[in-house]
């Protein structure tokens, strides 16, 4: 509906951008990145390769044969953040209506309906994004506490709604005070992270056994 909308009420805009609610990201480095794109027939975001349907009827995620025949899914891209065109979002809504019985949003849109139309995927840059919150986190820190910018654009908000205030305050600013990151100092091996919960988790139950 989000896409049907923006793309009849947004026909004439250059492109369509979705965010889920709890992700974070900065609009004007969003921007300075569709700049330099083309996404004529294209969709871009974060991309899924040879991931298959779950069959267990205990994942969140279970599809069954009826709704979904094939081993593995086309790629795709996460939901949390992508952007297109208008007239590739119409293209993608009209087709919808002949895939009703397939219900997972990012796997339908950005695979299944592009797949049918030969729609482009692609890739988000390089370090563009972060996986996890706590290393979302630690960006943030460095930049109000060390004054180290901090090059990634999107990442989870781990629950916590008001931490895209406070990564596009930092980002602002940062621009005129941080510096840019040591190449020897990467994020990901000197972030401390008290516990790992990654966006693109396969929503499989953990069961732990507890002593009482």
């Amino acid at each position: 509906m989000g896409l049907r909308w923006a793309s009849t009420r947004c026909s004439h805009a250059s492109f369509i951008l979705k965010v889920d609610d709890d992700t974070v990201f900065n609009l004007e480095r969003t921007y300075t990145l569709l700049l330099g794109e083309n996404l004529e027939n294209t969709m871009m975001g974060y991309m899924l390769n040879n991931t298959k349907p779950r069959r267990s009827k205990q994942n969140k995620w279970h599809v069954t044969f009826d709704e979904y025949a094939r081993s593995e899914y086309p790629p795709y891209l996460s939901g949390w953040y992508y952007t297109t065109t208008p007239e590739v979002a119409r293209k993608i809504c009209d087709e919808a209506v002949y895939h009703m019985k397939f219900w997972i949003d990012d796997i339908l849109v950005s695979g299944i309906l592009t797949e049918a139309l030969n729609i482009k995927l692609k890739q988000l840059p390089e370090n563009f994004w972060l996986e996890y919150y706590e290393l979302l986190e630690c960006c943030i820190n460095d930049m109000v506490k060390a004054h180290v910018m901090c090059e990634y654009v999107v990442g989870p908000n781990g629950n916590r709604n008001n931490l895209i205030y406070e990564y596009n305050d930092a980002v602002r600013n940062c621009d005129k005070n941080c510096t840019k990151r040591p190449t020897n100092r990467p994020l990901n091996k000197y972030c401390v992270a008290y516990r790992d919960r990654n966006i693109f988790s396969d929503g499989a139950a953990v069961i732990r056994h507890i002593r009482l």
